[in-house]
């Protein structure tokens, strides 16, 4: 786990395609999960970990916590603003959803590029989603975005984000 994905944390290495490798380990961890709430920048953290701060009797978070992060990151690129909470509450939370879920139904000449737009805003949707067991899987969302798997394999997208995926998934 990471614990600590913001966008000071991401540098960019090419443009075209698209490339970008993560920062600052410091907080890192390689246990499967964690209790230690005192990790991470609190605009990014996810809801898991916020329960941590309030109740330290809550339940251990996994690498899904680096999902969240990653999901806040692609909004605020998207947004060209930071996201600001008042609260992370799951009323808040609804907000952002349905103003994401707006932005998914606008007209397609609004981007450029608007198949990437919206595969990119569908892999942002299925990566803020309140409950940790529901979120994306940064495999999958990786392959959704045409990257690779790790394995060398490419192809393939995951149907939680309405694109195609590999045979064998």
């Amino acid at each position: 786990m990471h614990r600590d994905i913001k966008l000071d944390n991401i540098g960019l290495v090419a443009v075209q395609p698209p490339q970008a490798v993560l920062l600052d380990f410091g907080h890192a961890t390689r246990a499967k999960s964690s209790t230690n709430h005192m990790r991470g920048t609190v605009r990014y953290l996810a809801p898991e970990v916020l329960a941590l701060k309030e109740d330290a009797g809550s339940a251990p978070y996994t690498n899904q916590v680096d999902t969240w992060a990653l999901g806040v990151c692609l909004y605020e690129v998207f947004r060209e603003s930071f996201i600001r909470w008042k609260a992370v509450n799951e009323s808040h939370y609804r907000n952002l959803r349905e103003g994401l879920t707006d932005e998914l139904t606008s007209p397609a000449d609004r981007y450029e590029d608007h198949d990437a737009v919206q595969s990119l805003m569908l892999v942002m949707l299925r990566s803020i989603v309140w409950d940790p067991l529901k979120r994306l899987s940064a495999r999958h969302g990786l392959l959704a975005l045409g990257g690779e798997d790790g394995q060398g394999k490419q192809e393939g997208r995951d149907p939680a984000v309405g694109t195609k995926r590999r045979q064998d998934d």
